[in-house]
């Protein structure tokens, strides 16, 4: 597994298996302060993780084409110098300084002979041929397999052939043909093309999977958004009609009982004064009928004692002089006449006062209802006037909400329109990519069967021309 730590050079690569550690650098002119530095920075990582390097098992290897060359000084680990080698073995493969892979290449043949006893033991005990090419499968051609894609292109003409004898001696003791090394590299080589083109299919189709998600979530936020704002403006425009509705509502409730009240006050002050100029003209008028009665009745009183007086003195003072008689009269006559002067007047008074009550009472009755009328005339056209203000501003309201409706309309409109071609012409593109690389990918994994079969069947010929030729 390769590894990169923050802060790596870009020439020195650190690989990990299991246990084991190592660490590549590439050194041109003669530089080594990255990889210098990349080593001291695994120690250290190394120590205070509470790991500790064996210095004894960690050697260097330099791989050096030049002609004249100058072995740098070995990195130390732990205060110990490394061992510098011209091979070291990497997960079962040998690497040499010259990039030889003979002691790889007779390494595995000793092992592969090694199990080939137990294939002649196999094949001693009468197994069937099919369980011995699974044995052989399985124990010898993993060994010669082992890494081949790696030795096999550097291997030479000879090694090539000392591991053909491996594979020719299993078939003489097998009693059937097996798969050559050559075959065996092309059906791996063939199935790593396979595994990378499925590898980047996989991540192509992971790739456009995972932008489609992105922006359908785009546009799902986006619309989620929009209906969120539109909603938002709805709620807060009606709930500014109600709140306006509600103060209008309450302007008017109140209004209403300030009219009702002063109109109430001002019919209970109107009562008032009524009543009071009703109880003062009562009082009045009885006052008045009491004098009048009083007076008539002391006029009655004075008339009846002078009835009396003079029934008396004309019955007693029979014998007075006509001089007195005619006095009398003429007192009696007199007083009879102011008397009637003074009724008249006090009739007349009456009269007069009361036209003129009456006149002040329509006199007021008129000015009441010339007012109540002003004042309802100015009320309605007061009304009136809001009434068409209001219905100005509900109309220029409605008018303004429809105007920015359509144009919220429209620009929405617009936008899906918009968003939906690039949507289309995004999608087009890409299926028209996908749709490129894919035939590209199964032209290229066309030919390259192709290809893998032709040199498969051009081998096979030539293996079967070399046994009939040998034969």
């Amino acid at each position: 597994m390769e590894v990169t730590t923050p802060g790596s050079h870009d020439s020195v690569k650190l690989i990990k298996f299991a246990d084991d550690t190592t660490l590549i650098g590439l050194i041109s002119n003669n530089d080594e302060s990255a990889y210098r530095r990349e080593v001291d920075r695994l120690v250290s990582w190394c120590s205070g993780n509470n790991l500790e390097l064996n210095a004894q098992k960690t050697v260097e290897m330099i791989v050096d084409f030049r002609k004249s060359t100058v072995p740098p000084p070995p990195p130390s680990v732990m205060d110990s110098p490394i061992t510098s080698v011209e091979s070291f073995r990497f997960l079962g493969t040998t690497i040499t300084q010259d990039l030889k892979w003979e002691p790889t290449i007779s390494s595995l043949i000793k092992k592969a002979q090694q199990r080939m006893y137990f294939l002649r033991q196999l094949r001693k005990a009468k197994l069937p041929a099919q369980m011995l090419v699974q044995f052989y499968t399985a124990i010898i051609e993993s060994i010669l397999t082992s890494s081949i894609t790696v030795w096999f292109a550097g291997a030479t003409v000879r090694d090539k052939q000392r591991l053909q004898r491996i594979v020719r001696s299993a078939e003489e003791v097998i009693g059937r043909s097996l798969p050559s090394l050559q075959d065996l590299l092309s059906v791996w080589v063939l199935r790593s093309v396979v595994y990378l083109l499925l590898s980047l299919s996989v991540w192509v189709l992971r790739s456009v999977v995972y932008l489609l998600l992105s922006l359908s979530m785009w546009v799902l936020r986006s619309v989620v958004y929009l209906l969120l704002s539109l909603s938002v403006w709805v709620l807060r425009s009606v709930v500014y009609l109600l709140l306006s509705l509600s103060v209008w509502v309450l302007r008017s409730v109140v209004y209403l009982l300030l009219s009702l009240s002063v109109w109430v006050l001002r019919s209970i002050v109107y009562l008032l004064l009524s009543l009071s100029v009703w109880v003062l003209r009562s009082v009045v008028y009885l006052l008045l009928s009491l004098s009048v009665w009083v007076l008539r009745s002391v006029v009655y009183l004075l008339l009846s004692l002078s009835v009396w007086v003079l029934r008396s003195v004309v019955y007693l003072l029979l014998s007075l002089s006509v001089w007195v008689l005619r006095s009398v009269v003429y007192l009696l006559l007199s007083l009879s006449v102011w008397v009637l002067r003074s009724v008249v007047y006090l009739l007349l008074s009456l009269s007069v006062w009361v036209l003129r009550s009456v006149v002040y009472l329509l006199l007021s009755l008129s000015v009441w209802v010339l007012r109540n009328v002003v004042y309802l005339l100015l009320s309605l056209s007061v009304w009136v006037l809001r009434s068409v203000v209001y219905l100005l501003l509900s109309l220029s309201v409605w008018v303004l909400r429809s105007v920015v409706y359509l144009l919220l309309s429209l620009s929405m409109w617009v936008l899906r329109s918009v968003v939906y071609l690039l949507l289309s012409l995004s999608v087009w593109v890409l299926r028209s990519v996908v749709y490129l690389l894919l035939s590209l990918s199964v032209w290229v994994l066309r030919s390259v069967v192709y290809l893998l079969l032709s040199l498969s069947v051009w081998v096979l010929r030539s293996v079967v021309y070399r046994s009939c030729c040998g034969s």
